[in-house]
């Protein structure tokens, strides 16, 4: 298998955004997923009650997505960040 492509994930406080690049031609593709917020963690001043099963959720379903568009398999991947 030709691995010729870097998926980056980028988790924000909104939701869930993929790149997919394409080492050997330059092409980018990328595919997103919001809408969550969560409520303020009690007891903390800044925290956030952060629900992770939706957040891993999130991130295959976009990481599935950006990959679908282009039509390749996670085989392809040489790397992720």
């Amino acid at each position: 298998m030709n691995k010729q492509w870097i998926l980056g994930i980028d988790i924000g406080g909104s939701g869930v955004r993929c790149l997919l690049v394409n080492t050997a031609s330059g092409d980018v593709f990328n595919s997103g997923c919001s809408g969550w917020e969560f409520p303020d963690a009690q007891g903390t001043t800044a925290g956030l009650d952060i629900d992770l099963d939706l957040i891993w959720r999130h991130i295959g379903e976009t990481s599935q997505n950006v990959l679908a568009k282009v039509g390749v398999s996670g085989d392809s991947v040489m790397s992720v960040a």
